[in-house]
């Protein structure tokens, strides 16, 4: 519903004629699908590159000791 205003205020502020609400949610249902897509993609993408090998100028301050 949030993406379907958001779309709906854009048209608003670009001058672009008034719509029927059905097509404004399915506009913002289909863009909610693709990122959905693409957010898959780029989780399988980072799950099959390898790790770096750690930095070497990683510094860990002292722990803090309790009393």
């Amino acid at each position: 519903v949030e993406d379907a205003k958001g779309l709906y205020a854009f048209g608003r502020a670009t001058g672009a004629g008034p719509r029927e609400a059905t097509e404004y949610f399915l506009e913002a249902a289909n863009g909610v699908r693709e990122n959905k897509q693409r957010y898959e993609q780029a989780e399988r993408a980072a799950q099959t590159r390898p790790r770096g090998a750690p930095s070497r100028y990683f510094y860990a301050p002292p722990a803090v000791e309790d009393e």
